[in-house]
């Protein structure tokens, strides 16, 4: 279990009862059975890492709007160099960690070709000095980059999750990336990797470790007299 204080007392419960499955459990001083009435006794921000996939090999620019709703959905793989294209204000923190995470990486920023039909956008990734479109990078590096991405563009969330297996290669990568971001990581294993950022105005408050929790939960009860 994980346990979150919001600021009002109210609080949120994940709770992992088996292996690949979780609920959410909204505990709250007032009424919170309607959308209204939880946001109102939930106001904080949780973002999260849609579901990963290869990115498009020859992408089509899009209207900013679909770039927007593609951070929120399973597009977000197809409309990846869009997102970045439309919305570049976080570019240089994305491109800073990827450098410090993936060592001998680079990555620039989107560029828009005209010589087909229709608009189409390239990102190149510089490796050891040698650039090469994003495309034939490898999954796993597409994979981080996305990682990377939904992170970086909801930096803003009081609460962030990630649906990532411990046993993944990207795991423990995630610590060393944002010691100094003020981001927490904590891993549930056999669940998930929860990734946890302090808002700005101290809205959400993790009150304990997912160990203190996960010992708490198996702890064996205390014998009889």
């Amino acid at each position: 279990m994980v346990r979150f204080k919001i600021s009002n007392g109210n609080e949120l419960l994940l709770y992992f009862p088996e292996q690949g499955s979780c609920f959410l459990i909204a505990e709250a001083n007032g009424k919170s059975d309607t959308p209204t009435t939880f946001k109102a006794q939930f106001n904080c921000l949780i973002g999260f890492v849609p579901i990963l996939g290869p990115l498009e090999h020859n992408e089509l620019l899009f209207e900013k709007e679909a770039a927007r709703l593609a951070l929120f959905n399973y597009r977000a793989a197809r409309n990846f160099r869009n997102i970045w294209h439309h919305f570049p204000e976080k570019f240089e923190d994305f491109k800073s960690a990827l450098i410090r995470t993936w060592p001998g990486m680079d990555i620039e920023r989107p560029t828009v070709e005209r010589s087909h039909g229709k608009p189409r956008l390239h990102m190149f990734c510089p490796e050891q000095r040698i650039p090469r479109e994003i495309f034939w990078a490898g999954f796993g590096f597409q994979v981080w980059c996305q990682m990377l991405t939904h992170i970086i563009q909801g930096s803003n969330s009081a609460l962030f999750l990630i649906d990532v297996h411990p046993s993944q290669p990207y795991e423990h990568r995630l610590p060393t990336s944002f010691a100094a971001n003020s981001i927490n990581i904590v891993t549930c294993p056999e669940v998930a990797c929860v990734v946890v950022k302090a808002a700005r105005s101290g809205t959400l408050f993790p009150i304990a470790s997912i160990d203190d929790q996960i010992a708490a939960a198996n702890a064996p009860a205390p014998a009889r007299s």
